[in-house]
């Protein structure tokens, strides 16, 4: 089973989260629970912040629990790791201690790494000190209802360079007209319900923002606006897209027109 950590628009990403994975089971404000989908992309999820794998669903001693676990499960060597809280009012910051104490009393060397909120990692954190690969993070998530304590190990965390990379480093950008957030585009792409082989179609595509997300999803795509200087805009986006990432394909059409005249290809 898999914890979800949910993105700050919480109706939209537990919306995303039912469209990859099926149903879902809501722990608190913050996390949901979800059955693993061998099909989904990670990369692919613009509301979801980090997927992780639950290790207990009702952690009982904290401190022994975490241990275990990661003496266990780290391999040799150096130690580094963090925890996460979510659906807490208060943390315990000692936790972290003890458990640091815990491993190096089994003989392990080891880093803790504390949230600077006292609370949460965020994506930079996680990923500047390597924890869902050399590392460990660790994610408690309480249901407020029944008290319960779920304990999960983070997976993968938003890749925020490469959001922001497609989001800044593209070669047209015009604020004037708006621009759809890379994130934003995958949560919209992902609740489309799109099928294998389907083409997506986006009928104001503006600077191309909806379509390059459908595009590195793997969907065939197709766009219009009726601006020639937006076309123009999304083709010169486009050109850079495929120089960056190859796997990514070009629009089976871009025409200059108005939206109720559109025909897909």
């Amino acid at each position: 089973m898999l914890l979800l950590i949910l993105g700050r628009e919480k109706s939209l990403s537990k919306a995303e989260a039912e469209s990859v994975f099926g149903e879902i089971n809501v722990i608190n404000d913050e996390a949901v629970q979800a059955k693993e989908n061998s099909s989904a992309n990670y990369d692919r999820l613009g509301g979801v912040i980090k997927v992780a794998e639950i290790i207990s669903s009702d952690a009982g001693d904290l401190v022994n629990d975490i241990t275990e676990y990661i003496n266990h499960k780290v391999e040799d060597g150096k130690i580094n790791f963090g925890l996460s809280y979510y659906g807490f009012d208060k943390t315990n910051n000692q936790l972290g201690i003890n458990v640091k104490k815990r491993l190096k009393k089994l003989g392990r060397s080891v880093r803790y790494i504390s949230a600077k909120d006292g609370k949460a990692l965020n994506a930079a954190a996680v990923i500047y000190n390597k924890l869902t690969s050399k590392g460990c993070e660790i994610i408690l998530a309480k249901n407020p209802g029944t008290g319960k304590i779920t304990l999960s190990r983070t997976l993968h965390v938003q890749n925020i360079n490469e959001y922001s990379k497609r989001d800044y480093d593209k070669p047209c950008r015009d604020r004037k007209v708006g621009m759809l957030p890379p994130k934003l585009s995958q949560i919209m792409t992902n609740l489309s319900y799109a099928k294998s082989g389907t083409l997506v179609v986006d009928p104001f595509c503006g600077s191309g923002g909806l379509l390059m997300e459908a595009s590195l999803m793997g969907y065939d795509t197709a766009g219009s606006d009726i601006s020639a200087k937006m076309i123009d805009c999304t083709k010169t986006n486009f050109d850079w897209l495929l120089e960056c990432y190859p796997a990514a394909k070009k629009p089976e059409s871009l025409e200059i027109m108005d939206a109720r005249q559109f025909k897909a290809p």
